[in-house]
């Protein structure tokens, strides 16, 4: 079947401590997706800003306005994924003066731009209930304790605005929580390093960290507990938190995901068995 539209689905989370989610998503779930979804006439596109907006562009304030774009690109699909951060603060909101941004007037100043996608994609739209979707992070207990901070919220406002967040959003959508809405453990593994971008780092004291590094790019949590204080504080520094065990994490969002597609693009009769 040729392609008749392309789809597109909206990811938003905190970036640093929902990498692996992210990496799972983009490497195991929307591949499968992708190819099922050739059978309903559509090419699926999922939409992971950790690369769609730009040093220079963040500086010049644009951060905001890029993602509230691409939530509109993507409707009427979105994606949310919440752990222990609340995400990061932007000093003001800055959007362009058009009628589709006026919200954004009444919203009060140190909101972060994960909950402002959020109430622009899902909250301040009760047409988007029916295809987003929701996972929250149960904290692992294992997570050593000089990790927690790259992890878990350590600010007591922002741990209670994540909180009031996360109520909103069971709220919103009420008696239908558990077809929306999934709680889901994972095991903290490490750090993760791009070891290619290490290895062509001029930074010198960053390349000695290359031989603390297994193969798959993940230094253990035990391995990092046994390095000396300076360097156990670099690998921190650049390491992203890496989480495996995220197996059920994937299934039901490509199940849900899938049912939505079914529903809004497809036909069951022809495509039931693939369900």
């Amino acid at each position: 079947m040729s392609y008749e539209k392309n789809v597109k689905v909206f990811i938003s989370s905190t970036f640093k401590d929902m990498h692996s989610e992210r990496d799972y998503l983009v490497k195991f779930v929307f591949p499968t997706l992708r190819a099922k979804a050739l059978k309903l006439g559509i090419h699926l596109l999922d939409m992971d800003l950790r690369w769609g907006v730009t040093k220079e562009e963040a500086e010049d304030g644009k951060a905001l306005e890029i993602c509230l774009d691409e939530i509109d690109h993507a409707r009427p699909f979105f994606i949310g994924i919440l752990g222990d951060r609340y995400g990061w603060i932007p000093d003001q909101y800055q959007v362009p003066n058009i009628e589709k941004y006026e919200w954004i007037e009444s919203v009060p100043k140190g909101k972060s731009i994960t909950e402002l996608e959020i109430l622009h994609g899902i909250l301040n739209n009760e047409k988007m209930i029916k295809n987003s979707f929701f996972l929250f992070r149960n904290t692992d207990s294992q997570i050593p304790q000089s990790i927690k901070d790259l992890i878990i919220e350590k600010d007591k406002e922002n741990q209670n605005k994540l909180e009031n967040l996360k109520k909103r959003i069971e709220t919103y959508y009420n008696l239908t929580s558990e077809k929306h809405i999934f709680h889901y453990d994972s095991n903290f593994r490490g750090l993760h390093f791009n070891i290619e971008q290490l290895k062509h780092s001029t930074n010198i004291e960053q390349l000695k960290l290359l031989s603390y590094i297994d193969e798959d790019g993940i230094v253990s949590s035990d391995k990092l507990m046994q390095c000396n204080q300076e360097i156990h504080d670099m690998l921190i520094q650049i390491g992203q938190p890496y989480f495996d065990e995220l197996e059920q994490f994937g299934d039901w969002i490509e199940h849900v995901l899938w049912e939505a597609l079914v529903n809004e693009y497809g036909d069951d009769s022809e495509i039931v068995d693939e369900i």
